[in-house]
């Protein structure tokens, strides 16, 4: 758990493997901060390539394949 929300460090967390220690399978969320993972993402794919992957797809396919499970909680998510 972080004491405060950075999108940055959310991202950092969930797609690199930096630390096994740390290794994030399971993500719990209002819808507000899944919006602000996805605003953040927007802004600054070409800034943060080497840690957001170059699309999409590629966020995707490693959050298939590290989080076991990604709670939505208080309200729907949004469609994008």
């Amino acid at each position: 758990m972080m004491q405060y929300f950075n999108a940055e460090k959310v991202w950092r967390e969930i797609l690199c493997n930096d630390n096994p220690d740390s290794s994030v399978n399971l993500f719990m969320a209002v819808p507000t901060i899944y919006a602000k993972l996805i605003d953040y993402f927007k802004a600054n794919l070409s800034e943060n390539q080497e840690f957001l992957g170059n699309s999409t797809e590629t966020i995707r396919t490693i959050c298939k394949d590290k989080i076991r499970l990604m709670v939505s909680g208080s309200a729907a998510l949004p469609q994008v």
